[in-house]
């Protein structure tokens, strides 16, 4: 029984381990996504829409050449944001986005709109999954 106790301890010491490290790395996760879709949002804001085409999932640039979403018409101007919500599917792949943010459009401001946004991880970068059927990301 005695010699049970310290492989016992090891055992809880080593699930203890592994249960901070997969909250690391899915903390990891969501700062990763949170700070891709804070460059993303500032390059709106900057109307670089060349940076925002580069947050695009490689299956939009597959239908969307670059040029073509750069000619794009965009009816509003994106002034300021908040991430409202960041949603990670259990598979640490896909997530859901909540943006909020302020536009001009036309020459009159509106707040409060809101824009829900689906990325996608691939290969260890996040992606917008933005549908190219669509005019493109705002």
């Amino acid at each position: 029984m005695r010699k049970c106790f310290p492989i016992a301890i090891l055992v809880v010491l080593a699930f203890s381990l592994s249960a901070c490290s997969l909250k690391n790395i899915t903390m990891s996760n969501e700062e990763d996504l949170r700070q891709r879709v804070n460059s993303m949002m500032q390059a709106k804001i900057a109307d670089d829409w060349g940076k925002v085409y580069d947050f695009q999932s490689p299956e939009y640039k597959e239908a969307v050449p670059k040029d073509k979403f750069l000619g794009f018409s965009r009816k509003m101007s994106v002034l300021s944001y908040t991430i409202e919500s960041l949603e990670i599917a259990p598979s640490g792949k896909e997530a859901t986005v909540k943006v909020k943010f302020a536009a001009s459009v036309r020459g009159f401001e509106f707040e409060g709109m809101v824009n829900t946004q689906q990325w996608v991880k691939i290969k260890g970068t996040w992606y917008e999954q933005a549908d190219s059927k669509d005019s493109g990301p705002f």
